[in-house]
């Protein structure tokens, strides 16, 4: 446990089920003072809970997503990856889908020892749906809905009357 040219003594050793380990000694060289030090080795990856992605989401409005994680050693990083090409950090993320269509997003929790955990979730990006314009009815006398486009165009006798009485 200790660099060359340093004695350890009295190394104490306690490994978990998991297979974690910490170690303590008292670390002794001929140009220091004796110190204690200590050493861990983490096994074992972050554990996942609460993971959430959503199964639907509308494109240009953000979709929040969010995963739990937790390590024996350290804190996590969550890593994810929103399946268009962009990605994010953080326990609870927002992302926003510009196109339609089905995206794996996956989550990777990291501690500091490089083990990792992944979770991922299966989003469906659908466009908004535009509600059709709404026109209203003409009022009789007062006005009506017409505007010029191209071609000839064919009215009866009685338009026409309506047209130049009410044509300023």
């Amino acid at each position: 446990l200790s660099p060359a040219g340093n004695g350890g003594d009295a190394p104490d050793v306690a490994v978990d089920p998991k297979g974690n380990a910490a170690a303590v000694w008292a670390d002794s060289s001929a140009s220091a003072p004796p110190r204690l030090l200590t050493a861990e080795y983490d096994a074992t990856p972050p554990s996942i809970a609460n993971g959430q992605v959503p199964a639907t989401a509308t494109t240009g409005q953000a979709v929040a997503m969010s995963l739990g994680a937790a390590d024996d050693w350290s804190q996590p990083v969550v890593n994810w990856n929103f399946g268009d090409g962009t990605t994010g950090t953080g326990f609870e993320v927002p992302h926003i889908y510009d196109f339609p269509g089905e995206y794996t997003v996956t989550a990777t929790a990291v501690d500091a020892a490089g083990n990792t955990n992944v979770f991922q979730g299966v989003l469906n990006a659908t466009a908004p749906v535009v509600p059709p314009p709404t026109i209203d009815p003409p009022t009789r006398g007062v006005d009506f809905n017409a505007s010029s486009v191209s071609g000839t165009v064919l009215v009866s006798l009685h338009q026409v009357e309506l047209a130049l009485k009410y044509c300023p």
